[in-house]
């Protein structure tokens, strides 16, 4: 089925902007201009107030069971109302590359320096693990694991290391059989519950033993 624009957030010629789901609220960013919020699936656009000050170029956003944490590289604040009202967080130690949401009601983000949980909705961080190395991707699965490609440490060449968590990232073990290290850039579930892994070698499916 063809495209059709469901409607139009202000912007201006060459401003880069980000979509953010956050469930039935959609909000969109525009580099240097604004951020603005749908809460129509896209059909029409309203500003939202901004807490930070200063003009911003980039935005992190992860979300915990209660907030949406949004971190600049000036600094963090979080929503629990879809915008209508903020409040300052905690600025993410490291930029953050992917999330999960833990079965703690806490979130746990993957980035250049390992994985770090909030249980505060972003009020404080604490590193849970793979401290230097490159967490590009995890996922949480409905049996309550967590699954998160580490990478080795090295980039030629460049591989990574499948892990596994059934304590909401307290420890990890492999769980890498079949992988053999190759680079895991994505990993999706389907409807039910199986996982799936893909590589630069194709895709593969996760076959508890």
């Amino acid at each position: 089925a063809p495209w059709v624009r469901c409607g139009a957030a202000p912007g201006r010629t060459g401003s880069s902007g980000a979509l953010i789901d956050a469930g039935e609220t959609l909000f969109f960013f525009v580099m240097d201009v604004g951020l603005f919020r749908s809460r129509d699936r896209c059909a029409t656009w309203t500003p939202v107030a901004m807490p930070w000050k200063e003009t911003v170029s980039d935005v992190n956003v992860v979300f915990s069971r209660r907030a949406m944490i949004v971190s600049t590289w000036r600094d963090a604040f979080r929503t629990s109302d879809n915008g209508d009202t903020w409040e300052p967080a905690a600025k993410m130690p490291s930029r953050p590359s992917t999330s999960v949401v833990d079965s703690t009601a806490g979130v746990l983000i993957g980035t250049s320096n390992g994985v770090y949980r909030s249980t505060d909705d972003g009020l404080s961080w604490t590193h849970v693990g793979f401290k230097g190395r490159w967490v590009g991707q995890m996922i949480a699965t409905p049996r309550g694991e967590i699954y998160a490609a580490v990478g080795k440490g090295s980039t030629r060449p460049f591989g990574t290391t499948m892990m596994r968590s059934v304590d909401n990232g307290a420890t990890w073990t492999a769980a890498d059989e079949g992988l053999s290290g190759h680079s895991i850039r994505g990993l999706a579930l389907d409807e039910s519950g199986i996982l799936y892994a893909a590589g630069v070698t194709g895709v593969y499916r996760w076959e508890p033993a």
